[in-house]
């Protein structure tokens, strides 16, 4: 199953691709490729698409692809107020959303919230083949919420009680390195064997590809990123570092700013426009 599923992966990421490009990636021989690819495509989760000349002598070859439709996932972004929810096929194309608001952040009263929208979402489409959770913090096993403390969150089994609600395989993630490996495998990192993600909001998140592989620690989801020193002269963050990114950057920090400069309250998506029109 390894072999056929590392198969299966190339494809994905990668296809439309040749035979010959699977076979030299994986170091597979023709005959090996043949019979793990072979299910494969009986099984409707891989095609071979239109044959196109590769420069070389003989015949046109027919590279393989994945059958996007062929399976569909869920995917879930939960903040401090609400969850983002989505249904996606095996490319990652979002084909259904929906959101709902949290009325309260213990643990149990969220996944119920998050089973609700499961359910109501996998009506779209024919079955679901599992479902995947980030959230903005410390995240062990795929399943453990060590810390995210924009919930107040300790040491949370959040993927057994999805599992136990849906019935679905639920893996549960850093929306940071979630977001990193969707770049990385669907988005403008596809192809590109290093790159950098930050993102801003909240906090200051950042992912790190390199040799064509996510980087992943055990601060990863810590948020350190954050506690880069960017102004020796900037406004203190919430942890007492002068100057930091966390200080700047974040979505408090600069409707605070932009506020005290114009001397009114001015919220966030106002200080992009008023950025924007400049």
């Amino acid at each position: 199953m390894g072999a056929s599923r590392s198969v299966a992966l190339e494809v994905l990421i990668n296809g439309p691709i040749s035979r010959s490009d699977i076979a030299r990636r994986l170091d597979l021989s023709p005959g090996s490729l043949t019979r793990l690819s072979t299910p494969l495509i009986e099984s409707g989760l891989l095609v071979e698409v239109e044959e196109r000349a590769d420069g070389r002598a003989g015949r046109p070859t027919k590279p393989l692809d994945i059958v996007p439709e062929s399976q569909h996932f869920l995917g879930m972004k939960l903040t401090g107020d609400e969850v983002l929810a989505v249904v996606t096929d095996l490319r990652a194309n979002i084909l259904y959303s929906q959101s709902a608001r949290l009325d309260s952040r213990e643990p149990e009263a969220v996944a119920a919230v998050i089973a609700r929208l499961a359910e109501q979402l996998s009506e779209h489409v024919p079955s679901v083949t599992a479902m995947g959770v980030g959230i903005g913090g410390l995240v062990t096993e795929h399943a453990i919420v060590r810390s995210a403390p924009f919930l107040g969150w300790t040491d949370v089994d959040l993927g057994s009680m999805l599992e136990n609600l849906t019935g679905l395989p639920t893996v549960i993630d850093n929306d940071v390195v979630a977001f990193t490996e969707s770049e990385h495998w669907f988005g403008a990192g596809r192809g590109a064997d290093r790159f950098a993600v930050i993102t801003l909001g909240v906090g200051i998140g950042y992912g790190l590809v390199v040799h064509d592989d996510i980087v992943i620690d055990g601060d990863s989801g810590l948020g350190l990123v954050g506690h880069w020193p960017l102004d020796p002269f900037g406004p203190l963050c919430p942890a007492g570092h002068r100057g930091c990114a966390r200080s700047v950057l974040t979505i408090s920090a600069i409707s605070q700013a932009v506020s005290a400069a114009l001397g009114r309250p001015v919220d966030y998506d106002e200080a992009l426009t008023l950025a924007s029109d400049a």
